[in-house]
């Protein structure tokens, strides 16, 4: 219990009104979850959809083709049996 309130904890102290205490704020609130679903993301949108108005395609559609498309930028896509450590800013939405 001692170490999970421990890990728990920021290591840093954030400033009033800084980015990493919002961010922690809206996490512990669920606000992030509720309206964005579990990718912090805007999606990936072709320049054929930004023609026809990126609003007609599903926005939960959109980001998973952004995680897919991050795949394959990363040329990791086809490969099997890979283990991706998610280093980056979120909640781990893309890595489950």
């Amino acid at each position: 219990v001692a170490i999970k309130k421990r890990l728990d904890r920021p290591s840093r102290p954030y400033e009033a009104g800084s980015v990493g205490r919002e961010y922690d704020a809206w996490t512990r609130e669920g606000i992030l979850e509720h309206y964005w679903g579990e990718h912090i993301h805007l999606g990936y949108y072709t320049d054929e959809e930004l023609e026809k108005g990126y609003l007609r395609k599903n926005f939960i559609e959109a980001k998973y083709n952004f995680t897919q498309r991050m795949l394959d930028w990363g040329g990791v896509s086809s490969l099997e049996n890979v283990k991706i450590l998610d280093v980056g800013c979120g909640i781990g939405g893309t890595t489950r």
